[in-house]
Parts: C-alpha cells; structure tokens; sequence
C-alpha cells in the first residue's frame, strides 16, 4: 500500500514517465544497432560470396580449364595412337620409341601448366602404367591394378564398368608414379580421371588419363578467404567426395557432408554441435561445391558489440536524466503538494478554508480554481438535495403508474366473471384475453420472453378479433414443441398477426384466415405468418419493403394507420446484430406473407446459444 501511495505521488509519475520514455529509446536504439550490425554483417556475406563466386568461376576454373587443354593436346595428337597400342611384351626397341613418343606427348602439357603436376597413364589393357612429372618419365610394364593403392583401383574398375561414365574424381591422396612406393617423395594431390577417346578411335575408350593437381594449390586458393576469423572452408565434388576440409574434422561425419550438400544459400547450420553461417557457391563446370563455414559466434560478434555500446551508452544518459528529472520534478511538485494537502482537509470536513496561490502557472491557477470551488460548494449542496427530493416525486410516479395498469388487470377480470355468471360468453372471452394481454405487457423487468409466451398472447389477440368480426375470421397456429423456449423480444409477432388483420379485409375479402408456421431452416429459425386476404399490389409491395429499409417509418399503410412493422424490424435487427431477416411478399386477390428469420446459434445476453437441442 505504501508504494501505491508513493506511486500516486506527482513527482514519483515524473520519475516513472521519464523511465518509460529512456527504456522506450534505449530499446529504438537497441533495434536501431541491431539491424545496423545485421546489415553490416549482410554486407561482408555478400563480400564473401563474391569472393568465392571469384574463386569458383576464375581461379577454380583455371584449374579445369588447364586440364581440358592437356586433355585435347594428348587425346588429338597423332602419336597418342602409340600409346593406347603399347603392349607389355613389345621389344626392346618398340619400348624405347614408345617412350620416345610418350615423353613428348605427355611431358609438353606439363611444360606449360601451372596447376597440373603429373600426368599417369594406363593403357586400355591395364598392363601399362605411364607416369610423368616436372620432366621425368616412368614406364611399368606387367602393372597390376590389383596390387595398386585402393583408391587407384576402386576408380579405374569405376570407369572400365561404367559405361556411361567419362571422368571422376579422386580425393586426396598420395600421387601414383615411378616413386609411388616411397611415400616422402610423393605428393598429395587431387585426381582428375578421364576415359580417352577420339575420332581416331571411333570414340572409343583408348586407356586412362589421369592428371594430378596438388592439393597445395586449392589450399592455398582457399586460404585467400580471410574475412572472418577462424572461418573454415570445405570443397565438396558434385557427387559429395570431400576434396578439402580446412578444419580436418567436419567431414568426418556423413550426416554433416549430407547437410553441406543441401546448402545452397546464406544460412545458419548446425554440425557437430557447432553453429556456423554458410556461405556455399557451387562451380559451373565441374558442378563442385565451395562452402565457407564462419562460427556463429564470430559471425554475430558485430551485433553484440552494437548491442553493449548502446547498452553502456543508454545507461548513461538513464543516470544523467534521472537525476535532472528528481530536482526538476521536486520544483513542479511543490505546488501541487500544497494544492493536495489542502484538498485532504477539506476532504475531511474542513471546507471553509482556501489553497495558498504560490505560483503563476497551471497549479497556481488551478489553486485559484479550487477555491472559487470551495465558494459554490454550499450552492451545490442544496442543488443536490433538491435533486434527490425531486427523484423521489417521479420515483412515487412511476410506482403509481405501474398501479394502474393492475388496477385496469383487476377490473376486466372482474368483468370477466360476472360475464360469465351471467351466461355472456363473448364478453367473458374477451375481457379473460384482453386481460391476460395487459398483464403480459405490463411485465417490465424483463425483455424477452419465449416462443411459446408470445404464440399465447398472439392467441389472446386473435380470440378477441375472431369475436370482433364473428364468423369472418379464422386461425392456426403450427409449431413444434421443441421451439417453445426459443428466446423472442417481447411483442414481435403481435403487430405482425396485426397488420394481417388490418390489411386483410379490404375490397372484397370479408373472410380472413391467417396461419402461423414455425419450423427450422438451416441454422435459421423461420416465423411464417401468412393470411389469404386482399394481398398487395407492387407498387403497394415495394413501398412496403422501402420501410423496412428504413427504421424512421412502420408498415404501410394506405390509411397511415402505422402499426409499427420496421420497428419491430430495427429491435430484431439491434438485438440480433442484423443478422434477423424481415421478408415479406404479396400477391393481389391471393393473400400476404411475413417471413421472420432468427439465427439459431446467435447469442445476445451471454447464455447459452440457440442451439435448437438445448430447447428439447
């Protein structure tokens, strides 16, 4: 309660405002520094990604390129028919101009590479071996694929058995030639395989090529990507072979290879537990994938440091605001203390005093007020009572004028009774209804009544009226038990079965008989009240439903004699949200019917819904 009482306070509301205000811009300041930094961070992904566009498309590409050209420069030579003819048990001097021709057919592409750093060839038969590298040639007779490294033999039956198959690619490994079986003079390099065929040779493969690129020098091509610290980068081929895992761990996993492969945009990833940004571009031609992996932490590093300067700064300014607030809020609530506690003693009984008017502004001039106040209270008392002494006149007013209508009750009952004891059936009928009519209107605490209570008073009314016009009036009413407790606005269907009556003997038509239908259509309860008097012409009609349509007018009527249709209309159209439905059509000489449609689930005082099996 106490720091309820302080929070009412003036000065404590300064405090708390000016609070709000500084957490309402350190938060716009916050977003402001937040989408900064994700811009920043936008911009140097977009920077990364054009980088390796680069990488993919230019330096990349240099290194298939290269190996295309050396590829055409052998497979087109008029001497590469000497190599795919090569046998294993050819002569001595068959074998030395053989390894005449090789040299220049494979040292030449060499000469002039920069990537490329050996070149294996293996003859269709797979018994010849030729290796050259940096000028160095190596010829092994009797080879066998069988006795060669597993990643050797595993691609070269790849090619031979699939037929549809033209190049692969083999990932890191020690490179194959006239040193392969001393690992320290052989270097790590990544394996472009192709099958060689021509025109000459009817494109047919004639052996295999195999054109070694060190893995150094994608390494190192990688490497020129330093945009972010400890960012890793992974060469992936089209077919999901890691060529280069700068982290030498993530690729360890399959599942994270699978993940990789699926990235084909910025987006954040999750491999090994480890969050990352990827940044993947995928090459043309061979179709192999680079992704960069910066970690999340450094990724977003630019953000939190946006976020704790403006974090610093706001509070700054919070302390620095806070105090100015304090000694300016004391020198505004001074005033208003003084107004306020000359306010509790006349609250408590003491109103003959006035506020000291300490200052010019608006608590000086509302200390005025409160005095001139202070003057007319008096005046306002006596005001106030004899409001009260008037509210009890027309209190007693009303009370007398809900007696007589009982009175009125009291007396057709009575008259009731004596017409019957004096054998005057018709008189007893009518008094008994009229009077059962007036003590149904004249309960007023409530509003609505139920389907059944109003098909009685419709009733009661139609008795009387079969009375009024003798034999010249008739009625039914049709309706199912299980509508009775269907809520209904009170009076809403007598002034309809009225108007039936009013508008039904005219011209000719000196015999009436009305018919009242309730049944279920939809979600609609449906009131049909149809007569088959003098019915209406369309012109009658249409100005008819022109009332309808507007709430200022009744039914029609050629006599004015209004009986107050549209207003029924506009209660039902309040009460049911416009959801009710007033129709009515007529035809000449055939009879009029008044259509009321009342949704059955709608709920308009909070109870349960019109739900026709809650009224079963």
């Amino acid at each position: 309660m106490k720091l309820f009482r302080r929070i009412k306070k003036l000065r404590t509301k300064l405090l708390i405002i000016f609070t709000f205000q500084v957490f309402l811009l350190l938060g716009i300041a916050l977003l402001v520094s937040f989408f900064l930094a994700r811009s920043s961070s936008r911009k140097n992904l977009q920077m990364l990604n054009q980088q390796l566009k680069t990488l993919a498309d230019s330096d990349f590409q240099d290194i298939f390129d290269e190996i295309d050209r050396a590829y055409l420069s052998i497979v087109a030579s008029s001497n590469f028919s000497e190599l795919y003819n090569a046998r294993s048990d050819s002569t001595p001097l068959e074998i030395y101009e053989l390894y005449y021709d090789v040299d220049n057919l494979l040292t030449a592409p060499l000469a002039s590479s920069r990537y490329i750093h050996s070149i294996n060839y293996l003859t269709p038969d797979n018994k010849i071996l030729i290796s050259s590298i940096a000028g160095e040639l190596s010829m092994e007779r009797d080879f066998s694929v069988e006795e060669s490294p597993e990643w050797f033999w595993l691609h070269t039956r790849l090619l031979n058995t699939v037929g549809s198959l033209s190049e692969t690619y083999i990932p890191p490994h020690q490179e194959l030639y006239y040193q392969r079986t001393s690992s320290s003079a052989n270097r790590t390099v990544v394996s472009v395989v192709r099958k060689t065929a021509s025109f000459d040779t009817g494109y047919k493969n004639r052996g295999l090529l195999y054109f070694n690129v060190e893995l150094s020098d994608f390494v190192s091509l990688t490497d020129s990507l330093n945009l972010y610290p400890d960012m890793e980068t992974v060469i992936l081929t089209d077919t999901g072979r890691v060529i280069h895992d700068s982290s030498g761990s993530i690729t360890e996993q399959t599942g994270n290879i699978s993940l990789l492969r699926e990235c084909t945009s910025e987006q954040p990833i999750t491999l090994d537990g480890k969050k990352y940004m990827a940044v993947p571009v995928t090459m043309k031609d061979p179709g192999w994938s680079i992704c960069s992996l910066i970690p999340w932490s450094v990724y977003t590093a630019d953000i939190r440091d946006y976020t704790v300067y403006s974090l610093v700064l706001g509070m700054l300014v919070f302390i620095a605001g806070f105090i100015m607030t304090w000694i300016m809020s004391a020198r505004i609530s001074a005033p208003a203390e003084e107004l306020s506690r000359t306010m509790k003693s006349v609250r408590s009984g003491n109103i003959r005093q006035h506020a000291s008017v300490i200052s010019s502004d608006e608590i000086g001039e509302l200390s005025a007020t409160f005095n001139t106040m202070l003057d007319r209270i008096n005046l306002l008392i006596e005001q106030e009572y004899q409001l009260k002494v008037e509210q009890q006149d027309a209190q007693m007013k009303a009370l007398q004028a809900q007696i007589n209508p009982h009175f009125l009750y009291n007396i057709l009952q009575s008259i009731a009774s004596i017409a019957s004891l004096n054998h005057l059936p018709e008189i007893s009928v009518m008094a008994n209804s009229l009077g059962k009519m007036m003590r149904y209107s004249i309960k007023t605490e409530e509003n609505t009544t139920t389907l059944d209570d109003e098909l009685i008073h419709v009733a009661h009314y139609l008795e009387i009226q079969k009375i009024r016009f003798k034999n010249q009036l008739d009625y039914s009413i049709d309706s199912c038990e299980a509508y009775g407790r269907y809520p209904l606005l009170k009076l809403t269907l007598q002034p309809l079965v009225e108007n039936a009556v009013m508008h039904g003997f005219t011209g000719d038509h000196q015999k009436l008989f009305i018919y009242i239908h309730v049944y279920q259509e939809g979600t609609y309860l449906v009131i049909e009240i149809s007569d088959d008097g003098a019915g209406m012409t369309e012109d009658v009609l249409a100005k008819v439903r022109r009332s309808l349509s507007d709430s200022s007018t009744g039914f029609y009527s050629d006599s004015q004699q209004s009986i107050g249709l549209a207003n029924v209309y506009t209660r039902l159209k309040l009460c049911y949200q416009h959801q009710a439905v007033l129709d009515v059509d007529s035809e000449p000489d055939v009879g009029t019917v008044i259509s009321l449609k009342l949704p059955f689930y709608f709920n308009h005082q909070g109870d349960k819904e019109h739900d026709p099996d809650n009224f079963m």
